[in-house]
């Protein structure tokens, strides 16, 4: 990591820094096919679906 900005949310305080730990690895796949018509207030809907395991610290 070479910059990051601690930040609150729902007044809670995180810094992803810690969280991260050593590093992430992430797979993730997607669909080729966007959900039509999309969800009210959003542009595309594309179906994802992954994982991500925390390394070391």
């Amino acid at each position: 990591m070479i910059d990051r900005v601690p930040f609150e949310f729902g007044g809670v305080g995180y810094d992803l820094r810690e969280t991260l730990g050593d590093g992430v690895t992430q797979f993730g796949t997607f669909a080729t096919l966007w959900i039509a018509p999309p969800l009210a207030g959003y542009s595309a809907v594309v179906p994802f679906t992954g994982s991500a395991i925390r390394l070391g610290g």
